[in-house]
């Protein structure tokens, strides 16, 4: 993947982690009425706050299932999200598949969630703490000549709302159940915790249809 520094991506998410009943709210209201920036809207149509409408948002455009049309200010449904959110797709997000097509579109996005792009596709290892893990990444930052990287609170924030999303044992400390079932990639299990740090287990290849697996390496060959 070619990226340059200066479009790194961080936070947008007001520290809420990704809801499961985000997504199809965020492409119903597109559908109704183009627009993803008009909050008070989103406020009153979908029952969040400011800041939950703002981090709908920001989901919704950082896994690629709504874009924002810069010259006509308006935002559009893309064409994996009409795949997925259409009458014959799989709108509940009940099939496993959609959940890894969705963490694929979320992670290979670096220019809106640079966190969660440089643990998946640059990190290398499979466990860490939170202060080995925010130490590597601002060492990756400056290597990479970051033209303004973020400081250290502002990684922190990324991370939690990163491992809020991921990792179960996180949620479940969480006294709202709301927040327990939210994140739908908490159904991947792929990140764990075991004395003391953050692991990302390995995957099975049957975890994944071949189709699935087809369709993103050939999107990812052509990042």
């Amino acid at each position: 993947m070619d990226y340059k520094a200066k479009e790194l991506h961080f936070y947008g998410h007001d520290t809420f982690p990704l809801r499961h009943r985000w997504l199809p709210k965020a492409v119903k209201h597109v559908r109704e009425t183009n627009n993803l920036s008009d909050y008070y809207s989103i406020m009153t149509e979908q029952g969040l706050g400011r800041n939950m409408a703002k981090s709908m948002r920001h989901w919704a455009e950082s896994t690629k299932i709504v874009m924002h049309n810069h010259k006509t200010k308006e935002h559009y449904i893309t064409h994996v999200g009409n795949i997925i959110f259409g009458e014959q797709g799989d709108k509940y997000l009940q099939y496993s598949d959609t959940i890894w097509l969705i963490h694929y579109l979320l992670v290979t996005n670096h220019k809106k969630n640079a966190l969660w792009y440089y643990l998946f596709n640059c990190y290398g290892g499979n466990a860490f703490t939170k202060d080995s893990f925010i130490t590597a990444i601002r060492a990756w930052l400056e290597k990479i000549e970051h033209p303004n990287p973020p400081g250290k609170k502002q990684l922190e924030r990324d991370f939690n709302c990163c491992m809020n999303m991921y990792c179960l044992s996180d949620l479940k400390k969480k006294r709202n159940i709301d927040e327990y079932i939210s994140s739908p990639f908490n159904q991947l299990q792929l990140i764990y915790q075991k004395r003391g740090e953050y692991r990302i287990r390995s995957m099975s290849s049957m975890e994944v249809s071949e189709q699935m697996f087809t369709y993103c390496l050939l999107n990812y060959l052509q990042l």
